[in-house]
């Protein structure tokens, strides 16, 4: 971060204030080798992980400067000054240039970032900074900014997905936890184009926790009436209690469209408006956003009869999933754990991205299960190999669990499940105590079997 410190120097008697435009001092090079350090453990232990998660590393310094930094040697103080600073270090005359945060990065020898982000509003600065680094250009991506790193690039989607049916769809499809997650909900796709008439709903998907169908519109541009009406027409036909509209913006009258049959349809009836954002973090890379523009009202429809049900069976499903935290991780068995939340399931990670420990508590069924979780996108590189040894996992597990129930969804599970009654507290303490040993079982069988697996670069 450039900045201009001054010094005082005595002169007539007086004090005299003098610009010093170089910055820091001996405790500025102690926090940069603290800092060095610091990036050094940070990079040594990413890099054991980055390979098996498919990690980009990205480092930002949204106030490089210039990238150095000049020390003044000290020379004897006045009486005056000496009395006036105390203890502190002054420094004037001959500049000493050493490297700062951004070279020491740079010159770490292990294997570093992916991406390089130096950002400064000082056109001077960032032109320096360039000039000091270009070295390391040819072995790194270096991406400069001459700009206000608190101000974000925004990016048109179709710049990602040129066309909906083609790119962003299936993409979609490949990424549903994501919007389930930030719905909520836990969502599995159905199928893609789902042909309603002579036309396609974009995705059509099943809550898990309430097995009902999800119709998903998807529109890269601003909202207009011909996606509405398609997609209460879609609904309709396919007999879908939800409704999710995606867009990248929304109209004011058709928030309030949405906000008005959330209020005034059948309690049974859902509808989500989900504004999509792309921001800009490199010249190919890109961050997703989404925000909830419009979702089911749940002070209109919290009064009715089986939304109050539903509400009774979301505290049922916190409190057990609370009391399966607590008793899991009193073992020491597994390292981290997820908060619990008032829904389906509860996810423990096993080490590798996309697949994972999805266990379920269904109110309605009272059930209770553990089941390995196989998202799309990674389903041609684990279960292949994973049904290959299909014999061999089932003894390690000390089970028969069912492989792949829904053969005709995306995602694939591996489960086993355990029958109850939720709602006596004897029979959900013995649930509670067959979850969590199935939970360590399922852990250690699974993630030792998918680490195993090589992953194609």
């Amino acid at each position: 971060m450039s900045e201009t410190y001054n010094y005082m120097e005595e002169e007539q008697g007086g004090l005299m204030a003098c610009e010093l435009s170089p910055w820091g001092g001996q405790w500025t090079e102690e926090k940069l080798e603290a800092f060095e350090k610091y990036v050094n453990a940070y990079l040594t232990i990413m890099n054991s992980y980055r390979e098996t998660n498919k990690w980009k590393l990205i480092y930002f310094d949204g106030f490089a400067g210039s990238g150095s930094r000049n020390e003044k040697k000290k020379e004897k103080d006045s009486a005056l000054l000496q009395d006036f600073f105390k203890d502190s270090i002054l420094q004037k005359e001959e500049l000493n240039l050493y490297k700062g945060a951004a070279e020491r990065v740079l010159s770490i020898p292990q294997r570093g970032f992916d991406y390089y982000y130096f950002v400064d509003k000082d056109p001077e600065s960032s032109l320096k900074l360039h000039e000091l680094l270009s070295r390391f250009e040819n072995e790194k991506t270096i991406v400069y900014r001459n700009s206000d790193a608190n101000k974000q690039i925004e990016i048109n989607p179709r710049k990602m997905w040129p066309n909906e049916a083609q790119n962003f769809t299936p993409w979609l499809a490949e990424n549903i936890a994501e919007l389930g997650e930030k719905m909520g909900m836990e969502l599995e796709v159905v199928g893609q184009e789902v042909s309603v008439g002579p036309y396609s709903a974009d995705v059509l998907a099943k809550d898990i926790d309430n097995d009902t169908y999800v119709v998903i519109e998807n529109q890269l541009e601003k909202t207009n009436h011909d996606h509405l009406g398609k997609s209460i027409t879609y609904a309709s036909a396919l007999n879908a209690k939800t409704i999710v509209w995606i867009a990248t913006d929304f109209t004011e009258e058709h928030k309030k469209a949405l906000d008005w049959l959330n209020d005034n349809t059948n309690e049974d009836l859902a509808f989500w408006g989900i504004q999509l954002e792309l921001w800009q973090i490199s010249e190919d890379t890109a961050s997703m956003r989404l925000n909830i523009v419009s979702r089911p009202s749940t002070n209109v429809k919290t009064i009715k009869s089986k939304t109050n049900n539903e509400s009774e069976s979301r505290n049922l499903q916190l409190e057990f999933w609370t009391k399966f935290r607590d008793k899991l991780q009193s073992t020491k068995k597994i390292p981290t754990l997820q908060t619990p939340q008032p829904r389906y399931w509860f996810d423990v990670r096993i080490g590798r991205s996309n697949i994972l420990l999805s266990n379920i508590c269904s109110t309605q069924k009272n059930i209770v299960g553990v089941r390995l979780y196989i998202r799309s996108s990674v389903v041609d590189v684990y279960y292949p190999t994973l049904i290959l040894k299909k014999d061999e996992i089932n003894h390690a597990l000390g089970c028969e669990p069912v492989w792949d129930a829904n053969p005709d969804a995306r995602d694939k599970t591996i489960a086993i499940n355990y029958q109850t009654d939720l709602t006596d507290p004897d029979r959900m303490e013995d649930a509670l105590d067959w979850l969590v040993k199935q939970t360590i079982v399922f852990y250690n069988v699974f993630s030792k079997e998918v680490k195993e697996i090589s992953i194609p670069k």
